[in-house]
């Protein structure tokens, strides 16, 4: 009643970190404790404001690990309306010790939640961090090897096939994110209307995206008509161009929009795929990482 009508509300996160624990391990009593409450939160809202927020459950990443079953609630469960985890993986995301492995687990994570996602279900990382290294050996990350861990573990978020970047937990004196840190968000808000988001059902790429001899991190996600693919280069690879297949397109042209991870800066061109639907894309060499948004733009077939 009281935070129901304001618009910086998104959603409500009705248990966070639910776990079979707080329900003496009987997973049966937590499905149906998920669907009284979410019946009950959307009645009472709809009374009072007259529409509902949407709901989801979220899950801590090392307890859904040891008890899979609670997969069945947090990603399947039918009175939620999206899927959220909190990605704390030990030794990569708890405690990073450089910025390409914690971004390679958000991407595999990411894939395996997807995964047991139906369909148009939207999932994303609602809480992610150093907590380890954070709260337990109280290191407080350098500024600048902090933001370049936020902007690439944003963008294999999204790359991934999650929804937005993800949520970062600050673990920082004090506690915000750098503004740094909403400088890359912003950079990541101009590539999104690159993409028709209304008319996009995609799926992570997995075997779909090829990247031979690209040294580093290429993940992405795609439909039969548009794709998203970021690069994450090793310090070895940047400033080198690589060759991308994307197979699975449906034949046609596409435009390609390469943008600059880091300044935003985007570039475009027109490339036709081949008839068993592979497109071929000459890729990075900025000595950035990139993001690709691959939009098919002729109309026919």
């Amino acid at each position: 009643r009281r935070w129901g009508h304001s618009q910086a509300v998104f959603g409500w996160d009705l248990w966070n970190e639910i776990d079979s624990f707080y329900a003496g391990g009987d997973m049966a009593a937590v499905h149906a404790f998920v669907g009284e409450v979410s019946a009950a939160l959307r009645a009472e809202e709809l009374r009072v404001h007259g529409r509902s927020h949407p709901q989801t459950v979220s899950v801590y990443l090392p307890n859904l690990l040891l008890r899979p079953d609670l997969g069945e609630v947090i990603f399947r469960h039918p009175s939620l309306d999206f899927a959220s985890v909190h990605l704390y993986e030990k030794g990569t995301i708890d405690h990073p010790r450089g910025t390409l492995g914690p971004a390679e687990a958000t991407a595999r994570l990411m894939t395996q939640a997807i995964e047991q996602c139906p369909v148009d279900r939207p999932l994303l990382d609602t809480e992610h961090g150093p907590i380890h290294a954070f709260k337990d050996r109280h290191i407080t990350l350098p500024d600048d090897f902090d933001t370049e861990l936020f902007r690439r573990m944003q963008w294999a978020h999204l790359a991934s096939g999650g929804a937005g970047g993800g949520m970062r937990w600050p673990y920082r004196h004090p506690h915000v994110l750098l503004p740094a840190m909403h400088e890359a968000q912003g950079v990541l808000a101009r590539f999104l209307p690159l993409i028709d988001w209304s008319d996009f059902r995609r799926q992570p790429l997995g075997d779909r995206l090829r990247a031979p001899g690209f040294d580093g991190l290429a993940t992405g996600c795609g439909d039969a008509r548009q794709a998203i693919v970021v690069l994450m280069a090793n310090r070895a690879q940047c400033g080198h161009a690589s060759t991308l297949d994307i197979q699975g397109l449906e034949p046609g042209v596409y435009s390609v929009t390469q943008m600059n991870t880091l300044t935003g800066e985007a570039e475009t061109a027109q490339v036709q795929t081949m008839q068993d639907g592979t497109l071929t894309v000459l890729a990075g060499g900025t000595g950035q990482d990139v993001a690709l948004a691959i939009v098919r733009t002729d109309s026919s077939g």
